[in-house]
């Protein structure tokens, strides 16, 4: 009986106190953790000295145990341990690691104290029951013990109410914790799923509410409307009033567009300058139809109104695509896809616009992605070859020379014509390529004829703005000139007169580059670009080409043939060769003669030929 008392009195309670100080100090750690507080450590610290003291068998005034000797109690307590030190760690790796990955720390931390706690009650549970255990000991002594029983009874219970009052702080404490964790997740999901410059749903948050709309449309038989909306004029703004001016327009802009919706309908920053806009349901088709086509106008004009940018008034436009679900689209995928295909398509047929989704823009679009991804395997397959068309010279009707037109021989489709690859080739960034390899056919049939003993005239080859702007372009054409042994002269480039805008002390260097290796220098569709005589005495350019379409307007225009008479005394009295190309009719071929024109080209006399026929038509004139 003395044993057992004795055994409460010096190791059952003591135990039980350290129990409790250690739970308090563990709720202290993960107060601390959610304030950012670097006292986590102190109370993990103290948590961990508690531990020990357990093990060592707790601790009363001046009297110091041995050693636990409960070797289930033991080993619950060396759990608890454990798991101090695992959190230890953590929150060392908390502590160091980068914003971006701590959250998914912390909470491998609140993983981890949540586990750490249950081993706590464990431990509690444990001591409880020895203690309990006791009591009952006691209880078994007799009438005699019954005074001292309730005495150890009462003093227990008080030591019980001082934990639970620990407990109910802890679990105040953790909960308080817990909304700060809340408010934190809160504040991530709007970083995810809000555009943080404008506050409007991002891409991921419109698509999940895009199909969410669908669903009930499909439910419910409706139709919805979905506007696609880039501003045509933004990069302009950016490269006058700075990056901090693009941003504030994009605000601007997005209010205006939410401002416009009630709170059925969304509005959606997609990325840069590209916003989307949903309108609420429409029970049916036709009724969409309506609606999109009176909001749109809506659009515009809002837009259109001005922004004060720096108190600097400015104004925009858009080009804005329309899809409707389900005519255009059953998912949120298609519908935003055939949207975005229609703006495009109104930036390419001059921006400020809108065009509903249709079946024929599908096709085209479908057709350009074929031609684009056929053109790259057509450049490394040689599907494509050189026709020539013949240059004649007005006074003595002899062979001046050959324009390079390049085709393509598609082996399921047949022959393709520039008109629609050159755009292709243009947009999917394989000008360059598709330039490269007209040069060095060119370069490469000049060098057959000359083998053949026929005495080719000069060959001219288009250049576009891409290839004329690269760097090692005088370099390339020299070393195609010294790889096919091709004679001075026997080469031209056309340029179009926009190229000499571009950058004119570059353009001046690499023309007076070309100058020094014997090419001769065209200037292609001279008249619908912006050059005037001051570029043109600059720039060492040998001739100039009438564009077609104020030669095909010859007949029909007083205007076209004052045009072209301009352009051929202008040329003249510069000392230019003037080459009119597009000649179909008798007409045009007299007036551009008696006008004094050099040379002429067009159906009138040739079309393009095969490479079989102009060595035909070189023999004759030889």
């Amino acid at each position: 009986m003395l044993y057992t008392g004795n055994r409460m009195a010096t190791i059952n309670i003591p135990l039980m106190e350290k129990s409790t100080e250690l739970r308090f100090e563990v709720a202290q750690v993960f107060t601390s953790h959610e304030k950012a507080n670097d006292k986590v450590w102190q109370h993990i610290d103290l948590a961990d000295r508690h531990v020990n003291t357990i093990l060592d068998g707790g601790q009363v005034n001046a009297y110091h145990l041995t050693s636990l000797q409960d070797q289930l109690l033991r080993k619950e307590v060396q759990q608890v341990q454990k798991k101090l030190n695992k959190l230890r760690k953590i929150y060392d790796q908390y502590h160091s690691a980068r914003a971006q990955v701590k959250v998914a720390i912390d909470q491998e931390f609140s993983r981890n104290l949540n586990a750490l706690i249950k081993d706590l009650n464990k431990v509690e549970s444990l001591l409880h029951n020895r203690i309990q255990a006791d009591l009952a000991t006691f209880k078994g002594v007799g009438i005699a013990l019954i005074i001292a029983v309730i005495m150890l009874a009462f003093f227990i219970t008080k030591m019980v109410l001082k934990n639970h009052q620990k407990n109910a702080i802890q679990i105040a404490e953790i909960e308080a914790a817990k909304q700060t964790i809340e408010a934190s997740n809160q504040e991530l999901q709007e970083k995810t799923h809000y555009d943080f410059l404008t506050k409007l749903p991002n891409r991921a948050l419109f698509t999940d509410i895009l199909k969410t709309a669908i669903a009930k449309a499909q439910v419910n038989q409706q139709s919805l409307v979905l506007f696609f909306i880039d501003l045509d004029q933004f990069k302009s703004v950016n490269d006058s009033f700075g990056h901090a001016g693009g941003d504030k327009l994009l605000q601007m802009v997005a209010e205006r567009l939410n401002h416009m919706l009630n709170a059925d309908g969304c509005a959606a920053r997609l990325s840069g300058d590209e916003f989307a806009l949903l309108l609420p349901a429409k029970n049916t088709l036709q009724e969409a139809l309506d609606c999109a086509t009176r909001f749109v106008k809506q659009i515009q004009l809002k837009l259109a109104e001005n922004f004060f940018l720096e108190e600097i008034e400015i104004f925009i436009s858009a080009s804005i695509g329309i899809a409707l679900y389900s005519k255009d689209g059953d998912s949120a995928e298609s519908i935003l896809k055939n949207a975005d295909r229609s703006m495009h398509n109104v930036k390419q047929m001059g921006k400020n616009n809108y065009r509903f989704f249709s079946a024929e823009l599908e096709h085209l679009t479908q057709r350009k992605f074929q031609l684009e991804r056929d053109l790259r395997n057509a450049i490394q397959a040689n599907e494509l070859e050189l026709y020539y068309q013949p240059q004649w010279d007005f006074k003595t009707g002899g062979l001046y020379g050959l324009e390079a037109l390049v085709r393509w021989n598609h082996p399921q489709k047949g022959m393709i014509f520039p008109d629609e690859f050159i755009a292709a080739a243009e947009t999917s960034g394989l000008i360059y390529q598709l330039d490269m390899w007209v040069l060095e056919a060119a370069c490469k049939q000049i060098n057959q004829w000359e083998n053949l003993g026929l005495s080719s005239t000069q060959v001219s080859v288009n250049m576009s703005a891409v290839q004329f702007s690269t760097p090692n372009l005088v370099k390339n054409i020299a070393s195609l000139l010294t790889q096919y042994k091709i004679r001075e002269n026997k080469l031209e480039i056309e340029i179009v007169e926009s190229i000499l805008m571009q950058d004119s002390e570059q353009t001046l260097l690499t023309l007076n580059a070309l100058k020094e290796l014997g090419i001769r220098i065209a200037v292609d569709d001279f008249g619908t670009g912006y050059s005037s005589m001051a570029y043109l005495g600059k720039f060492p350019i040998d001739v100039l080409k009438i564009d077609r379409t104020f030669v095909m307007e010859i007949g029909s225009s007083s205007a076209a043939k004052v045009i072209v008479e301009s352009i051929i005394q202008m040329g003249s009295k510069l000392g230019l060769m003037i080459v009119a190309e597009g000649i179909e009719t008798v007409e045009q071929n007299h007036f551009l003669a008696d006008q004094g024109c050099t040379f002429a080209q067009g159906y009138f006399y040739n079309k393009p030929m095969p490479v079989n026929d102009v060595e035909v038509l070189l023999r004759k004139a030889a």
